[in-house]
């Protein structure tokens, strides 16, 4: 356990604890814990990230009687019903995270797995946790998959953890993600799964473009408030490339006071730091520049194939601004970091879309629309989240909002691609950013992956040919095993 804590200190670099049956152990670092015994055949650990002193306590949690542990990854931002808690909305906002559900857990101690399949539907947030009670563990996730958990078992251990190193590094090769929205029971019978959330097809509802435009704007601007009430941090960083996403985000938090700093990450004249200098100073905030050099590209790319544990070209290419803007972030003495992640899933933005609208027509883009939202957990969100948490970094996703998603989805397509000649895409809301008044010039800014538009997919191709490989990602592989030997996996 006490390993596994090393492993993941960059995810929580102020705090740590473990629970036994016997009570909880905290310490400033995971070698300064003093644990005597670590017999107990179940175990509990936490590694702390202070984003707001006044709402951190160290974890895991317990009550007076140390029957019942609490370890979160991340954030609760609300609960659908108040009156349920006993609490105002205004104590649910400054109540922090943990505190807030382990009061919730508390007050179904004695049926648990009823209690949390009632509490996680009525819950907004980006979390994983993990509850151990009366010889069992509880597993749980968020339903969009924003908080990474994973887990495996052999005949001797079921661990699980928000990483796969710290598995790998415990011998446990056969490494599973689990689920957003799942429930897992964890005892000495092995572990029985439960469905508690899913996110549901919503039905098509036809309305004005205008009436649509007003109700994602209202989504929007909830959805950051939510995060701004939990997450009390300022300025607020935002992962910025000067395009349609990242600069709505950037305006909504002006528009709501919020003091705001851009972070633009690519290679030297690369498209999105010409792009991202432009719409910086049209929104009169604050941009932090970092231009990477061609030789930097493979010191990244180890540093982001470490975090991301993976050998994907895409999730590479798109790993080394992200990293290289978190790092930047964290050196800024921040903690949290704002992104348009989650937009081109719901609002039809990519070229693909297109191509599947010309091609199978709208029915089938709602379907590509559905199948690449309920799988982005995998191809965009874990990748995310450990860049961030590398560097300590809080993730922030505001285009993932439950409400904001449930409305984009059942909004029809046509508003998103308004045809076969539509090449821009994302139509409902490039209006939405035109009614918060942003220029032409920005909403109307094709779409331009930041691989690309970073320069840092090229880079890594030239790097890979330098090094003698003619498919990049077969370099990626190699540095890959140089990272993770096969012992470690």
């Amino acid at each position: 356990m006490i390993d596994m804590l090393l492993m993941l200190k960059h995810r929580g670099p102020d705090s740590c604890g473990i629970a036994t049956s016997r009570g909880v152990t905290t310490a400033q670092s995971p070698d300064a814990l003093d644990i005597s015994d670590l017999s107990d055949y179940m175990a509990l650990g936490h590694d702390g990230l202070l984003i707001t002193r006044d709402q951190f306590i160290p974890q895991p949690l317990t009550n007076p009687e140390k029957s019942s542990f609490l370890a979160l990854d991340g954030e609760i931002y609300n609960v659908k019903d108040a009156t349920e808690l006993n609490l105002s909305s205004e104590e649910i906002d400054t109540f922090p995270s943990s505190k807030l559900l382990f009061h919730l857990i508390e007050r179904h101690s004695n049926n648990l797995l009823a209690g949390l399949s009632d509490i996680l539907p009525k819950i907004y947030g980006d979390y994983a946790f993990a509850v151990m009670e009366k010889n069992q563990i509880f597993i749980a996730s968020d339903v969009m998959g924003v908080k990474p958990l994973y887990w495996s078992e052999n005949e001797d251990y079921v661990a699980f953890a928000s990483e796969k190193k710290p598995l790998w590094n415990f011998g446990l090769t056969n490494v599973s993600t689990f689920q957003p929205g799942n429930l897992a029971v964890i005892n000495n019978k092995g572990v029985h799964l439960h469905r508690i959330q899913s996110l549901l097809h919503p039905e098509i509802i036809d309305v004005r473009l205008d009436e649509a435009v007003t109700k994602l704007r209202e989504l929007l601007f909830l959805s950051l408030k939510r995060r701004l009430n939990r997450l009390k941090v300022s300025p607020i960083a935002v992962s910025f490339s000067g395009g349609l996403d990242s600069s709505l985000v950037a305006k909504a938090l002006d528009m709501l006071g919020k003091k705001v700093i851009l972070y633009a990450v690519g290679l030297d004249e690369a498209h999105d730091l010409q792009a991202a200098e432009y719409a910086a100073s049209e929104l009169n905030l604050p941009l932090r520049v970092r231009i990477l050099s061609p030789d930097e590209i493979e010191s990244y790319m180890s540093k982001v194939v470490y975090a991301i544990e993976d050998v994907d070209l895409m999730k590479t290419g798109v790993g080394i601004p992200f990293y290289a803007a978190c790092e930047f972030v964290n050196k800024d003495k921040m903690r949290v970091i704002l992104t348009g992640q989650g937009s081109d899933e719901i609002f039809a933005g990519y070229d693909k879309y297109l191509r599947v609208l010309i091609n199978q027509g709208y029915d089938q883009l709602q379907n590509e629309l559905w199948m690449d939202l309920t799988q982005m957990h995998q191809v965009n969100l874990q990748r995310d989240d450990a860049i961030a948490m590398a560097n300590s970094i809080e993730l922030g996703c505001p285009f993932l909002d439950l409400d904001l998603v449930n409305a984009a989805m059942s909004i029809n397509p046509r508003l998103k691609i308004a045809g076969p000649t539509d090449l821009l895409r994302k139509r409902v809301l490039r209006e939405v950013a035109k009614s918060v008044g942003l220029s032409q010039f920005i909403v109307d800014k094709p779409k331009k992956s930041i691989q690309y538009g970073s320069g840092s997919e090229k880079a890594i191709r030239q790097l890979a040919k330098s090094k003698g490989f003619k498919d990049p990602r077969k370099f990626i592989n190699s540095v890959f095993k140089q990272i993770f030997t096969p012992s470690s996996i």
